[in-house]
């Protein structure tokens, strides 16, 4: 019974110096928000974050329009940061606000509208094309990148892309299809938020006889 009973008393005691061994301080900290959007007029406002340590603050892009009252380290306690934003007479963009403590490092994006709009424009957004194919042109405007845009082919098989100097040019390969076929071309750019302003060709071909 003694053998027995120390035993049980000795587990107990065992498994609570693993625990104190092993007991680490977990560090939580991170934006409640990746994202915030605000309009092209001048802007205050103030992000919301948690955390369980004190841990640096600052602007690491955007710092021409974007700011934060102070930078640098924050105790724990301070759960929102302020940010001021200019007035954004230009084409939309993203400032980001770091936090860090130690390894840990969370972003968040301050994604501002513009007073300008990103837009490509077509002289041709249709295109009818022979079951024999051909060569076709459309005239392309962009204020913003014109000579920075990219192409998304929808079937590169059947047709061949290139844009240069505001040209769209498009080649159409003769198809073999007893189907009318639709097939599209896009021109774009990637924006201030990181996404495509772009516009699309659509083009019809006839089927085999």
């Amino acid at each position: 019974m003694k053998r027995l009973l120390f035993i049980i008393v000795g587990i107990p005691a065992m498994l609570s110096g693993c625990n104190k061994a092993e007991l680490v301080d977990i560090v939580a900290m991170g934006w409640t928000e990746k994202t915030i959007t605000v309009s092209e007029r001048v802007t205050d406002g103030s992000a919301q974050l948690l955390t369980n340590t004190p841990y640096s603050a600052r602007v690491c892009d955007g710092n021409d329009w974007l700011s934060i009252p102070a930078e640098g380290m924050m105790p724990s306690a301070r759960k929102d940061i302020p940010f001021h934003c200019d007035a954004n007479r230009n084409f939309k963009r993203t400032g980001k606000i770091v936090i860090s403590a130690g390894t840990r490092v969370d972003t968040l994006c301050i994604r501002q509208s513009g007073a300008l709009q990103d837009r490509i424009s077509l002289s041709v957004a249709t295109i009818s094309a022979p079951q024999s194919g051909g060569t076709f042109y459309t005239a392309v405007e962009c204020f913003r990148y014109p000579d920075a845009l990219f192409l998304d082919v929808s079937a590169p098989n059947a047709l061949q892309a290139t844009y240069s100097d505001g040209i769209l040019e498009i080649t159409v390969a003769p198809s073999t299809s007893r189907d009318p076929k639709t097939y599209s071309v896009m021109i774009y750019y990637i924006d201030g938020w990181g996404e495509r302003a772009s516009a699309t060709v659509t083009i019809n071909q006839d089927a085999r006889n």
